[in-house]
């Protein structure tokens, strides 16, 4: 059953609101809990797949058999994982079994997971107690899946779990990092040596799927039996996926074509390098808009880019005038909307019509803001919107050397009072406006009206050195020159946030100019869980292995060396973290396997990078 929420749409912002209030310290600890709405979200294809129909059945704890309904969200990562949920009721079997029938296209991969009926909808947890993210399904047609609920939030459980240990490698027997591995709700990444560590799960059956979050190897999906206590070993080879060249072409709408003023159109894909992070960023967001591809505007007024993407593997993507949140397209009925493309094995081009951001009962709200004459032309400037929190900041566009813009269209039907501020190269907790005498940022807020608003606003000053934001470089730090034999030069602070990157290659610079002839990289893994011991690359907190790679060819191409110095990531101090352990033999034994794989991932990074030392 499908659960039907035009409705609801107001009551989420405010469920939103509530639930970000009471859960600000799990967030901090690098979990995102989030109440989503039963959504209804039209999907639209220029080239309709065709849907077949899987069988989705769960088995949930005992402890918890028969109090509650249950449910399957298919997750939407482009709009936000707990932002945009098709939501599905499944129907009882017996106390423990629950079964829902769903029609989706072949030749996808669904992201999914199961929630139990409470105020808020509680997500389903694994047996570390962390949440799940989501779980993972290739549909390569009509199937079944067959999944279990470790734990719920407000019911722990205290069964004995298993792992998964194995080795992903190409039809060449190379071995292929960052493969995204999923089972019984718990993911992580390959490392540098193929390698890969699922822990903690329940024992029994799950299904394991490898994913290519760059669209290079095709999915790889099997059954593996997991037992309490022990290891299951899994070698895992993908095949190559043929990229085939895709171009877009779309319209704004004609009452923005007439505007007196410039937009900047992006096109928001699902896979990494296209938008979507793979990250729990702020706000309950996984794009960005700057990692987003933005689009080449035509003497005919078209906006175009070409892509290459998997032949034969469902593409979802939409456009935006911000990231996938903020101003992304709707549909008619007001819903955030998604196309899908497969690739075939020609070339394509796909048109799509106008794209619609506004509703007509909405006026769209104008932000110019004037900023300081000192601001160094380089930086970008950013809008932050806060409806319920603070979410991911979007680029703004420059009208003249000190005024910026930035015309807001959607969601705001879904929006009630909300707080905004500017900051410089998106780094708002660090490069934002100047506190005032009693140390508090200045307050700016609007509500959407049915009538267009316009905002004028004035930052007389920003932060600056004393706080500088990372990447950012200060070049008043001396960097003597280095004799014969040594070297000068800096180190980043280890840490990471997916709106760096698109800064570093100025920092770069800025490094060079000051005579700096090497630069040490920091690059970290998280310790995202203490019992057991998980340490694993987390996109949201620490850099993705290309993106380090190219960072690293980048400044050698400006003749700055790289040195590789890895660090542990720790949620709160190491100290807390180390107090918190279960120390016995089997936790040993997982922790040394853990940091065996953080040492020969960066030693094999330091390798491809041609870093000069580690």
């Amino acid at each position: 059953m499908r659960v039907n929420s035009r409705s609801f749409h107001r009551i989420w912002i405010f469920l939103t609101a509530i639930n970000f209030l009471f859960s600000a310290c799990t967030i901090n600890k690098l979990e995102f809990k989030f109440s989503p709405p039963p959504t209804n979200v039209a999907v639209t294809a220029p080239f309709p797949a065709p849907r077949v129909e899987v069988i989705f059945n769960v088995e949930i704890p005992a402890q918890t058999a028969g109090q509650k309904s249950i449910y399957l969200d298919i997750l939407d990562e482009l709009t936000g994982l707990a932002l945009n949920p098709y939501r599905y009721g499944m129907s009882m079997i017996d106390q423990t079994h629950y079964r829902v029938h769903v029609a989706v296209p072949p030749n996808s991969l669904i992201k999914y997971r199961y929630l139990r009926e409470e105020n808020p909808p509680e997500v389903e947890h694994t047996l570390s107690g962390s949440q799940v993210r989501y779980r993972m399904y290739f549909v390569t047609g009509p199937g079944t899946v067959t999944d279990f609920v470790s734990s719920w939030e407000s019911t722990p459980s205290t069964r004995e779990w298993g792992r998964v240990q194995g080795i992903i490698t190409d039809t060449e027997n190379q071995p292929i990092p960052n493969i995204l591995v999923a089972a019984g709700g718990k993911q992580t990444f390959t490392s540098g040596g193929g390698y890969f560590l699922l822990e903690g799960l329940s024992p029994g059956i799950h299904n394991l799927v490898a994913y290519s979050i760059q669209g290079q190897f095709k999915p790889f999906q099997q059954g593996v039996q997991v037992a309490p206590g022990a290891t299951t070993p899994a070698t895992i080879q993908l095949l190559p996926h043929k990229l085939v060249k895709t171009t877009f072409y779309a319209s704004l709408p004609p009452e923005l074509v007439q505007e007196d003023q410039v937009f900047e159109l992006r096109l928001v894909g699902d896979l990494y390098g296209l938008g979507n992070t793979f990250a729990d960023l702020a706000g309950g967001i996984n794009s960005t808009a700057l990692q987003a591809s933005k689009m080449v505007k035509n003497e005919d007024e078209r906006y175009t880019i070409t892509l290459e993407l998997p032949e034969g593997f469902l593409f979802r993507y939409k456009y935006s005038l911000g990231d996938g949140f903020w101003n992304s397209e709707l549909t008619d009925d007001s819903r955030f909307q998604i196309r899908e493309i497969v690739p075939s094995e020609t070339d394509k081009t796909v048109e799509d019509s106008p794209i619609q951001f506004a509703l007509p009962e909405w006026g769209a709200i104008t932000f110019k803001v004037d900023v300081p004459p000192d601001t160094p032309q380089e930086d970008i400037l950013f809008i932050q919107f806060n409806p319920y929190g603070w979410t991911e900041p979007v680029p703004m566009i420059r009208l003249n050397e000190h005024t910026w813009q930035y015309k807001l269209f959607s969601p705001l039907h879904l929006l009630g009072s909300v707080y905004y501020r500017y900051c410089r190269n998106s780094q708002c907790e660090s490069a934002g406006e100047q506190l005032d005498a009693s140390g508090n940022p200045k307050e700016r807020k609007f509500i959407p009206s049915p009538s267009p608003q316009t905002f004028k606003d004035k930052i007389d000053s920003w932060l600056w050195e004393e706080k500088l934001a990372p990447f950012s470089v200060d070049k008043n730090i001396p960097v003597e020159p280095a004799r014969s034999q040594f070297f000068g030069g800096l180190e980043f602070q280890p840490g990471y946030h997916p709106s760096w990157l698109p800064f570093i290659p100025q920092a770069l610079s800025d490094i060079k100019e000051m005579g700096a002839n090497q630069v040490i990289l920091t690059p970290t893994w998280t310790a995202s869980s203490q019992n057991p011991p998980v340490l694993e690359p987390l996109l949201a907190h620490d850099f993705f292995w290309p993106d380090l790679i190219n960072i690293s060819k980048a400044a050698q191409s400006l003749g700055v060396k790289t040195a590789v110095y890895p660090q542990i990531n720790f949620p709160e101090s190491s100290q807390a973290w180390w107090e918190g352990i279960i120390d016995n033999a089997a936790w040993q034994r997982s922790w040394f396997d853990r940091y065996k794989l953080f040492v020969r991932n960066f030693a094999v990074l330091t390798e491809k990078s041609e870093a000069e030392r580690l």
